[in-house]
């Protein structure tokens, strides 16, 4: 195993066009570590018994998400707000299983880091704060999400027929072209016509 170093920098500025709208901008560096594939050292000691089974890997290395996103928020009225936004993320040295051809002293099947995708999309939200104990919002998002595998074994099934670590660009598993989604809150206040 060899040590990493992560540096996760969060930049976010705002800018007020006017007293009634603002543009805003967000870039920021995720990385989390592979903590879902456990180790065993059993495996690799009796390597030839498992070699038809996925082998953990020590080595792998955190998973980042690099993020962008500009957006613009526009007041409408005393008690609502409308607001668009952009964004886009690259996945980069996502896990994905791999078959380790010609190792010693066999052929065995284990995980590295040679994912990756791009998720983009499109957001407008319109939000209206509380009114007479009701406040509603709702957004629309268009997305497009693609790379080379949604989950660490989602080609597990390629190289287990004998087929080479392959590569393509396909929809991820989440993504999702359109999604509309709304929230009303409310709240009741009761009056107590009780004489103490």
């Amino acid at each position: 195993y060899s040590p990493n170093w992560t540096v996760m920098p969060r930049i976010s500025f705002s800018f007020p066009v006017s007293d009634n709208s603002l543009f805003y901008a967000n870039y920021d560096i995720v990385t989390s570590r592979p903590t879902d594939i456990q180790i065993n050292p059993i495996t690799y000691m009796f390597i030839e018994d498992y070699a038809t089974s996925i082998i953990s890997n020590p080595n792998l290395k955190p998973q980042r998400s690099i993020e962008y996103e500009i957006g613009f928020r526009q007041k409408i009225g005393e008690k609502s707000a409308l607001s668009i936004a952009a964004y886009y993320s690259e996945k980069r040295d996502q896990i994905q299983s791999f078959r380790y051809t010609g190792a010693y002293p066999t052929t065995y099947y284990s995980y590295k880091n040679m994912d990756f995708g791009t998720v983009q999309g499109f957001t407008i939200s319109y939000e209206l704060r509380r009114i007479k104990h009701v406040s509603f919002h709702a957004n629309y998002t268009l997305q497009f999400a693609k790379g080379t595998g949604s989950s660490a074994t989602s080609n597990s099934a390629i190289i287990a027929s004998g087929q080479p670590n392959l590569r393509t660009l396909v929809n991820l598993s989440f993504d999702q072209r359109h999604a509309i989604g709304a929230n009303i809150e409310g709240s009741i206040i009761y009056k107590d016509d009780t004489v103490n």
